[in-house]
């Protein structure tokens, strides 16, 4: 009973190296630009869900701050240049952020682009940082649809 167990915690805690390779070799993953500085990053691998939560989706996270507050606004559309050029088909989700979507081998990523206060909590008026994240959409991609 204990083996049958640990092993299904053990599994639980699994993860699949396949999809946090592919959002890292995406070139939004090392994003850079005249004007930015990378001062937060981090990555996670997919997971399984363990003991009823849910699985946890590869996801790549980069913030930069921004020399110029002034040019924050310009800086988040060349962004989403960069994103298009590179094969993201993306939408506006409010005046400082925006969304997208594409396919890759092991299946649909997602992009969100935006700007975004550096403290959040202690200083929701300060300045601003561009925040790109990439995850892969739980919808398996044969269920996904990419909208324009």
């Amino acid at each position: 009973m204990t083996l049958t167990v640990l092993l299904a915690v053990l599994s639980a805690c699994s993860h699949d190296d396949t999809y946090l390779p592919a959002l890292l070799a995406d070139p939004m993953a090392s994003y850079e630009a005249e004007g930015l500085v990378l001062f937060d990053s981090w990555e996670y691998r997919q997971r399984s869900s363990f003991l009823g939560s849910g699985p946890r989706q590869a996801e790549v996270v980069r913030r930069y701050r921004v020399e110029d507050q002034s040019q924050a606004e310009e800086i988040l559309n060349e962004a989403r240049e960069v994103a298009e050029s590179e094969g993201w088909q993306i939408q506006q989700e409010s005046e400082f952020a925006y969304s997208g979507a594409r396919e890759f081998d092991p299946g649909m990523g997602r992009l969100f682009l935006m700007l975004q206060a550096e403290d959040v909590l202690d200083d929701p008026d300060g300045p601003r940082v561009l925040a790109i994240f990439l995850e892969f959409d739980p919808v398996p991609s044969d269920e996904t649809t990419i909208s324009n």
